[in-house]
């Protein structure tokens, strides 16, 4: 489209001179004229212009005809159209005629803030003669051999929106009737732009609800009152089954139609227009299949100026999926309410601060409370103040690690004071985006714990038994020994008190301390295999534990059964108790001699390292690959016949009679071996004899280094003793042997003598050697009375046994040293020299 008036120019040739066509010729009467000329050619012009920019389709082709109107109603050459940009503040050249691309470039914008824009912004036009523009040394007009411009600013309600730009490469100044025009038609252009703008929202703003209509996932609507129905989009035919708009209004007629109960229709209009709009109204519908669905009503009344109704618009949801959801999100919560509450296990959910935010019965209960008066109130507060410390800790350690789960055992208080233990499991959950809740189930042990340190102390009791019993086995060949030890003593003494020569007297006082420290090493492994104490489980090396039970054994043993042992030159070193290995040995062995009564039979003991690869065979379906210490005790007695063989670990299961046992051996080797993480094997046919394997777990640790060589310390001194103990003999023989190293000795038999010697003068004494087990005051009841009256003296604290203080009891006393009798007189001195020396 094209703007096309009858004349391009208002003036003609003659009026064309240097100064332009404002030059009046003689004759006032022919001036009037020809203005009247010129004001119906201006009118018809803008007539013109505005029926053209009625057909114009765009913005671009409405500026377009703006300008070629301007050039034709003023006379000039080359124009263009500036718009604003609102956000940016530049201004833009949009649409030109009658200029060269290169000039296009060179000016196509004039930034926010230059002197040209804020020129425009007054919204005063703007003329530039030749001169002037020659004086501002424009190259860019003059490349373009303009001669003279007009800048006219138009807008639309007192804003600026554009600037008009015409130039003349004829003119050497814009002519004075050429700027009334020019500013005459500059305001039509504002209007027109704003129009165009306007017009252009329009069909944007149509386009989209257009787009938002056809592409929404809701069914859209419009009916009239009685439900004729104007007009639905895709989703909406969609939703019943019509693949588009058009088929789904051949089919449907009427929305009532739609309705599975019609009398739901009157409800639904009864609601809208009471209130003017309805929301998520539900209702159910048919498809075009014929199934039944339901349907989700939102929808507003129009209404026109005398508040008649026109029409409904609104939207359809089918809610088919999200109600079943609903319903079934429902009866999940329900049922899960159900598990909870009936749930034996107490249920917390609480913050990770430790609020807590439900209880169920079953928590409620274990406490003493009621479910609500648990909400809100802190987890800690039900804890015991021993184990809070590590609550704090773990619920850290979920929140650094919140897929890790929580396994542990706590008590907790109840309202009655009395203490419940509980088995906690749990974890976080989360509730929103990342934001954790705690759940914690806790399932009530009190009554289990019960049970188990009941078991604990029947378990004890069972394997002291049978310690006990291996003892009673054991009697025989201990009493062998010790006759044996004592016939040696009173034989080499005997002959000591007659012999005169020194050598000879010395050589058999050697035998005979010889034959007192064998003795002293029997007692010891008696001792250390009947006491009944707690297990202290440590990392030790069995070599020496097992060579003391066969050194026990062999004196047993009947002169016809050969014992054969081979025990590793390495370090075996096991995390385990002192004597429950003592007693595993012993039983076996026990057990391996008993099978070979009245026959003549091999006893073989093998202790060795072994390592079990994950690649290879495992001898033992319980052990993981890993080094492992093997015990193998074989026998070549009657074995075991098939049929029993699966009972033998089974407690108080035996073959023997009455006076042979009571069946527990093997069932406490059983016991301590899978404590210790290991496994037992066994080979055996009846006739053919028996071997057991054990398999303990084995340490790696580097070897210990050797100690200071004791016969290095000197034990002379001067220091002052003073020695208590009940037995006369003990008291002169220490006397005598300190008085030989130099001490000075205060000896006494009685506990309370001592005490009295020592509150009359405390600082005569250095160091005191006490007995523990003495009449009216124990040794550890008169170390406590002396280091309460002095508490850096050195004490050593000396036993031949008690089950009421061990190394570790004394030394909580402050006790220095601990040690068991009998002891050589030697080691006493080295004790008390480290003692004093330190």
């Amino acid at each position: 489209m094209s703007y096309n008036p009858e004349n391009r120019s208002m003036m003609s040739s003659e009026q064309i001179h240097e100064t332009g066509p404002s030059a009046r010729t003689p004759g006032s009467n022919r001036m009037g004229i020809a203005e009247r000329e010129n004001m119906e050619q201006m009118i018809k012009m803008q007539r013109d212009l505005g029926m053209a920019l009625d057909r114009a389709s765009s913005l671009q082709e409405s500026l377009q005809l703006c300008i070629e109107a301007a050039l034709d109603v003023s006379g000039l050459d080359a124009g263009g159209i500036y718009m604003l940009d609102q956000t940016t503040g530049d201004l833009n050249l949009i649409s030109t005629v009658g200029i060269s691309e290169n000039f296009t470039i060179r000016v196509g914008k004039s930034t926010a803030g230059s002197e040209r824009t804020r020129m425009v912004l007054t919204g005063h036009p703007i003329y530039f003669n030749k001169k002037a523009i020659e004086e501002m040394r424009a190259d860019e007009l003059i490349d373009e051999r303009i001669s003279s411009v007009a800048a006219i600013p138009f807008g639309n309600k007192g804003r600026i929106i554009g600037c008009l730009n015409v130039a003349s490469r004829i003119y050497h100044d814009i002519p004075a009737r050429s700027r009334n025009a020019l500013e005459s038609i500059a305001v039509q252009i504002g209007a027109a732009v704003m129009r165009a703008q306007l017009e252009q929202s329009l069909r944007q703003s149509e386009e989209k609800y257009r787009a938002m209509f056809e592409n929404a996932v809701e069914g859209i609507f419009q009916t009239t009152p009685e439900g004729k129905i104007l007009s639905v989009n895709p989703a909406m035919a969609g939703i019943f089954g019509y693949e588009t708009p058009a088929d789904f209004m051949k089919n449907v007629s009427n929305i009532v139609q739609l309705y599975a109960h019609p009398a739901d229709r009157l409800s639904f209009r009864r609601a809208l227009e009471a209130k003017g709009t309805v929301h998520k109204f539900e209702v159910p519908c048919v498809r075009k299949d014929g199934k039944e669905i339901l349907i989700a009503v939102s929808a507003r009344v129009t209404r026109d100026e005398e508040g008649r109704v026109i029409c409904y618009d609104g939207f359809y949801e089918d809610y088919t999926e999200r109600k079943k959801m609903e319903n079934d999100l429902r009866q999940s919560e329900e049922r899960f309410r159900s598990i909870v509450d009936t749930s034996s296990a107490g249920i917390i959910v609480m913050t990770i601060e430790g609020r807590i935010l439900f209880a169920n019965r079953a928590m409620a209960a274990m406490l003493g409370y009621g479910v609500e008066e648990l909400t809100g109130t802190d987890y800690q507060d039900y804890v015991a103040q021993e184990d809070r410390d590590s609550v704090a800790e773990n619920i850290k350690r979920l929140k650094v690690e919140p897929f890790n789960r929580l396994y542990i055992q706590r008590r907790f208080i109840c309202r009655d004071g009395v203490l419940r233990w509980g088995y906690v499991g749990g974890g976080y959950i989360d509730v929103d985006r990342g934001h954790h809740h705690v759940v914690l189930v806790i399932s009530d042990i009190t009554e289990l714990k019960k049970v188990a340190e009941e078991n604990k102390r029947l378990e004890d009791h069972l394997r002291q038994a049978q310690k006990m019993e291996a003892i009673g086995t054991l009697a025989g060949g201990i009493a062998h020994d010790f006759n044996n030890i004592l016939a040696s003593m009173m034989g080499f003494t005997e002959m000591a008190a007659k012999e005169t020569r020194k050598a000879v007297r010395q050589t058999y006082l050697d035998e005979v301390l010889q034959a007192s420290e064998r003795a002293k090493h029997l007692v010891n492994q008696i001792l250390a295999f009947s006491r009944q104490r707690e297990q202290e489980s440590k990392p030790m090396d069995i070599r020496p534990i097992v060579k003391e039970a066969l050194t026990l054994l062999r004196a047993t043993l009947p002169s016809t059964i050969n014992m054969k042992q081979d025990i590793t030159g390495e370090q075996a070193v096991v995390q385990a108790d002192p004597t429950q290995m003592h007693q595993i040995v012993m039983n076996l062995c026990a057990n391996a001699a008993q099978a070979m009564t009245g026959q003549s039979g091999l006893l073989e003991v093998r202790l060795s390292n072994i390592s079990i690869d994950a690649a290879g065979p495992s001898p033992h379906p319980d052990l993981q690959p890993g080094p492992y210490v093997q015990l193998f005790v074989r026998d070549t007695g009657c074995g075991i016949d098939p049929a029993i063989r699966d009972r033998i670990f089974e407690p108080f299961f035996t073959t023997k009679n009455a006076r042979e046992g009571t069946g527990l051996g093997l069932s406490v080797v059983y016991g301590i071996v899978k404590s210790c993480g290991g496994g037992i094997g066994i080979q055996s046919n009846a006739g053919q004899g028996t071997t057991f394997m054990i398999y303990l777990p084995r340490l790696l640790l580097e070897r210990q280094s050797a100690g200071e060589n004791q016969e290095d310390i000197n034990l002379r001194g001067d220091e002052r003793i003073l020695f208590v103990d009940d037995e006369a003999m003990l008291v002169k023989m220490a006397k005598n042997f300190f008085q030989d190293l130099g001490y000075q000795i205060t000896a006494t038999t009685s506990s309370p003598e001592a005490l009295r010697l020592f509150q009359e003068n405390q600082e005569k004494f250095d160091l005191v050697i006490t007995d523990m087990t003495m009449p009216q005051l124990t040794g550890a009841d008169l170390s406590r009375a002396l280091l309460k009256i002095r508490p850096e003296l050195p004490i050593i604290l000396c036993t031949g046994y008690s089950d009421s203080i061990s190394a570790g009891e004394a030394k909580k006393l402050n006790i220095r040293e601990f040690v068991m009798k009998p002891l050589l007189l030697k080691d006493l001195g080295l004790r008390v020299r480290r003692l004093l020396d330190n």
